[in-house]
């Protein structure tokens, strides 16, 4: 017997799909959110899907006493499970089918034809060429997944992204450390006196006399970190995002390999630059000092967030029984005790990074981006450092929530502060600081508008005090354009001021 039809024989046997299935749905999540979900999860769930397969494998194939059969219920059923918001999503894009998209006809469509499935199944005598047709239709679809992987990898070892020019011509003598500080969703002076009634904002204070220039009116390009932080590194703004537009935990995904791959990074080093990363996003070849994202909902809800589970148990039973919210509401604060240890651990590994003495190697210049989650909500501590119980941090009433929120900008600015007299004291030559934060506040009780979102705050030390090169109003997108213009001898036009309000 040919070796073609050896092959075509163990098609019609054996029910390949229901490996291929849960392979091909690990792997296209594993190349939409490899940045925001660590690789080990994806394999543990991978071998997770395939037990659960197998098993209702078993059981079918107990019942109908046929392989192909119980392969092809395995596999419908699985299919079903694993693609239902792909499903439903299809249906509401096509005009003629968005009827059917509404989950009070779609969830019965759903189950009619998984009991005809059942039933008819039964009736057939064998379903070889079936098994053929899955076999081969889900293998092309874990090739075309492992193409687009092999593309990744050569995507991010190419630099195919759209940034400014960049040549040495500067001085090598004359370049500076730089320190670029990112307080995460810290809110301008000006947003402060008007929302919170914080006439006197003690950052402005210690680092007016510290002689610093702040931007009062300056502005984010985003509204979310990853958005943000890829176009201040590219320096431009993100073609694929548009204003006032939904983006996915995939186009997150994205934003977050475009930092990775910032020529920035490599320009420094060609200019003698190590770098320093104490951040959750990696730069160029170093690492996030943690694999814990902060994304804005657990692992386990980005990757199976299309599931038909998690769409009733999200979008369905909520409606249906209102109480049950408050069992999602316990969920999370479960989730939120780890969550919250994460985020202390976090901020206290970059404080504690950014004001040691970096050794003396080389010429001891250094480019240092350590990128805070303080203030961004939960807000963790009170203006004295004390931390709050993880119930006053998610239970806590609005108006107790603005104050919880006033006290921890206060204790912000105190670390802030310290941090920049260590940083002081550390460089033996004046270094370029910049303090700056990637959006403006987010949060539901303080926030009245989506223009609040990018109300942020930027701060610059320039070791000659020469600000002229700034401008009360900068964006985020130009901050690196001015620091290569100013100590880099580059000619590089500054963009419009331009903000993009994204959706999730």
């Amino acid at each position: 017997m040919s070796f073609y039809l050896i092959v075509i024989e163990k098609l019609k046997k054996w029910p390949f799909h229901i490996f291929l299935l849960p392979a091909f749905f690990m792997l296209h999540n594993y190349l939409n959110l490899a940045t925001i979900v660590p690789q080990r999860y994806f394999i543990k769930n991978y071998f997770v899907l395939t037990a659960s397969l197998i098993i209702l494998f078993l059981l079918l194939r107990f019942y109908y006493k046929d392989n192909s059969k119980a392969g092809f219920l395995t596999t419908f059923f699985g299919t079903v499970f694993l693609f239902f918001g792909e499903i439903k999503d299809f249906l509401f894009s096509v005009p003629i089918l968005h009827f059917f998209s509404s989950y009070k006809v779609l969830l019965p469509l759903l189950l009619v034809l998984s009991l005809l499935s059942v039933y008819k199944t039964r009736k057939v005598v064998a379903v070889p060429k079936l098994t053929i047709f899955l076999n081969i239709l889900f293998l092309a679809y874990f090739l075309i997944e492992l193409f687009s992987l092999a593309k990744l990898y050569k995507n991010e070892r190419s630099d195919n992204f759209t940034h400014p020019s960049l040549s040495i011509n500067a001085t090598p003598d004359s370049l500076p450390s730089i320190y670029y500080i990112v307080i995460d969703g810290y809110p301008s002076s000006s947003f402060l006196k008007e929302k919170l009634n914080i006439d006197i904002n003690n950052l402005d204070i210690n680092l007016n006399k510290r002689n610093f220039f702040i931007a009062n009116k300056s502005s984010s390009s985003y509204n979310y970190t990853a958005f943000s932080i890829a176009s201040v590194f590219t320096m431009n703004y993100l073609s694929w995002v548009k204003n006032i537009s939904y983006n996915s935990p995939e186009d997150y995904n994205k934003a977050v390999l475009l930092i990775k791959k910032a020529p920035l990074f490599r320009w420094l080093q060609k200019n003698g630059y190590a770098i320093n990363n104490y951040s959750f996003f990696d730069i160029a070849d170093n690492k996030s000092i943690t694999d814990k994202k902060f994304f804005y909902v657990i692992s386990p809800d980005i990757v199976f967030r299309n599931t038909l589970w998690n769409k009733i148990k999200w979008q369905v039973i909520p409606k249906l029984f209102p109480a049950f919210l408050k069992t999602l509401y316990k969920e999370q604060v479960i989730d939120a005790s780890s969550k919250v240890a994460d985020y202390k651990k976090y901020d206290s590994t970059v404080y504690s990074l950014l004001i040691k003495k970096n050794p003396s190697v080389g010429n001891n210049r250094f480019f240092t981006y350590a990128h805070f989650e303080m203030p961004h909500s939960p807000y963790l501590y009170d203006s004295l450092g004390k931390g709050y119980s993880v119930s006053e941090l998610y239970e806590s009433d609005s108006i107790k929530r603005r104050d919880m929120y006033v006290n921890y900008i206060s204790y912000v600015n105190k670390k802030i502060t310290a941090a920049i007299d260590s940083i002081f004291a550390n460089c033996s030559t004046a270094p370029v600081i910049i303090i700056q934060s990637d959006h403006g506040c987010r949060e539901d009780e303080i926030v009245t508008s989506s223009e609040d979102y990018f109300r942020n705050y930027s701060a610059f030390y320039f070791p000659d005090k020469d600000y002229r090169m700034l401008n009360d109003s900068i964006n985020n997108g130009n901050t690196f354009r001015i620091i290569a213009n100013k100590f880099f001898n580059q000619q590089l036009p500054l963009l419009k001021d331009t903000t993009f309000y994204l959706k999730f």
